[in-house]
């Protein structure tokens, strides 16, 4: 590449949200939560209720458990966000079961009435069949 006539390139490293920060070599990410449901994620299926609530409770107090049978996914709500924020940390890329977990603030549920077009998802149009040429 020729640079001459004062052009200046520029090379920016994109991340995902959250801070990451460099602690003796390796790649840590700061969660900030500020709601109390958590999102966890890449869970074994064979994971309980009960087996997310003890864990989870070693860092405050559980409100709910819901995992979502077959999804390999979870939501825990925690009794209060900064409760939220110690159990996202201290969790988040540790392993259960053999798998390791994703836990991060839950987001809230997408609109599922319309595709990512913006248009109905109740379609129309229609054709297409056989037909005889002869």
């Amino acid at each position: 590449m020729n640079h001459s006539g004062g052009e200046k390139t520029i090379i920016a490293i994109v991340s995902p949200p959250g801070n990451f920060n460099r602690f003796d070599g390796s790649l840590t990410q700061e969660i900030t939560v500020q709601g109390s449901k958590l999102y966890v994620g890449n869970l074994s299926y064979s994971v309980t209720n009960s087996q997310l609530e003890e864990l989870f409770g070693n860092y405050g107090q559980v409100k709910q458990v819901s995992v979502i049978e077959g999804k390999g996914f979870a939501f825990v709500e925690m009794s209060d966000p900064s409760e939220a924020e110690k159990a996202a940390e201290a969790l988040n890329g540790q392993d259960l079961d053999g798998r390791t977990m994703r836990v991060d603030e839950a987001r809230p549920p997408k609109n599922r009435d319309r595709d990512s077009r913006g248009g109905d998802r109740r379609g129309g149009g229609g054709g297409g069949g056989y037909r005889n040429r002869y």
